[in-house]
């Protein structure tokens, strides 16, 4: 995980922006920065098109867009790979449904999140009494769990403190959908402990389960109460009122830059491509009504290289960048398969994997099994 930023970071890739529209516009990142203060500072960047040089763009012919480093004596560039790539991990053909899975397979359509240097599946409703864990994302085991959450699904799940997080969710039955709002920890995925049955927030599903300041985090889900829900330990909870989110449900819930930041509500014929941002959780400012990206349902969202990543969703290759979240460019490289759900996405080693994903519209049960990563 990278480290705060350093007050020459932030200085120098302030300056940068000022100076070079590139940069402002998120086009061209800045990956590191070295300073020797007064003497030398180095930039290492990467841009996001393929026609576009880092270099050039922070030094015109001119040589204007340097001057403003006047701390520093000499300023060195050196210039990173143009792009960020797609790279096939795990070839279609190659992954099965739970719990129809042979040993080593790739499971599919399961909650995924890193947890130390892990990547972990927690069997859902399909599948409840199974964790698959790898450490490459080409290569599961799977192993029996000892939690009797029954058939759950749209549980929110987090990895924070050493340890695996699951709440919340909903479980079908012949007449009706029944909410939970229970709360489970984990250190290795194998033995489970239920905290609490009835945690003091409403039942619900489909939430956000998010780290930030050191801080656990509830926030959305279905029915969503505009409350964020706070705590340490699972056990204590505090609560803070967010009354000027909106009443959906938050699509993309992501830590980035030191704020928290919602990308798009709602789903299929509600869904929106607003952007919203806020320091503490409580007050959202609404950064824009209407992104670049188009509207869509089951999106991968991440943070990646000092960007917000916006990718696929249901009919959709599109991958869309941002370093501010106002202004989006959209990757010459889309999405590889096909338009599908990118849901079952996450940043592991540096890359952002993405695990096959629900291709069709609302109600659709086709579902692509490739695994592609960009890095």
């Amino acid at each position: 995980m990278r480290p705060p930023p350093s007050d020459h970071w932030v200085i120098v890739h302030r300056l940068r922006a000022q100076d070079v529209p590139e940069v402002a516009s998120g086009a061209v990142g800045l990956r590191a920065i070295a300073c020797v203060p007064g003497r030398r500072t180095g930039l290492a960047g990467f841009a996001l098109t393929p026609d576009l040089d880092p270099v050039s763009a922070c030094v015109s012919p001119r040589a204007w867009r340097i001057t403003r480093l006047r701390f520093v004596a000499s300023l060195l560039l050196l210039p990173l790979a143009p792009q960020p790539r797609w790279h096939e991990a795990v070839p279609p053909g190659s992954g099965c449904l739970p719990p129809r899975c042979a040993a080593g397979q790739l499971p599919l359509a399961l909650p995924i999140l890193v947890h130390g240097e892990r990547l972990f599946m927690i069997g859902d409703g399909a599948d409840p009494r199974r964790v698959h864990e790898s450490r490459d994302g080409r290569t599961w085991a799977s192993y029996e769990h000892n939690a009797r959450w029954g058939q759950t699904y749209g549980a929110a799940h987090a990895s924070y403190r050493g340890a695996l997080w699951r709440m919340g969710g909903f479980t079908d039955t012949a007449s009706q959908r029944i909410l939970q709002n229970d709360v489970w920890r984990s250190v290795d995925g194998r033995r489970w402990e239920r905290l609490l049955s009835r945690a003091p927030w409403p039942p619900r599903a489909h939430a956000h389960l998010v780290v930030f300041r050191d801080t656990l985090l509830l926030i959305g889900g279905e029915p969503n109460d505009r409350v964020v829900w706070y705590t340490v330990d699972g056990v204590t909870w505090g609560s803070r009122p967010a009354p000027g989110l909106p009443g959906l449900n938050p699509q993309g819930m992501l830590a980035f830059r030191g704020s928290l930041w919602i990308l798009g509500h709602g789903t299929w014929d509600s869904a929106t491509n607003d952007v919203w941002s806020s320091a503490d959780g409580t007050t959202w400012t609404r950064v824009s009504a209407g992104a670049d990206w188009p509207a869509r349902t089951h999106a991968g969202f991440a943070v990646l290289h000092d960007h917000l990543w916006v990718f696929g969703g249901a009919g959709r290759r599109d991958v869309w960048s941002s370093a501010d979240g106002v202004r989006w460019l959209e990757t010459t490289e889309p999405l590889p398969g096909p338009p599908r759900a990118a849901n079952h996405s996450v940043v592991f080693q540096d890359g952002l994997w993405v695990f096959g994903g629900k291709t069709g519209g609302a109600g659709g049960t086709g579902f692509w099994d490739g695994v592609w990563f960009l890095k």
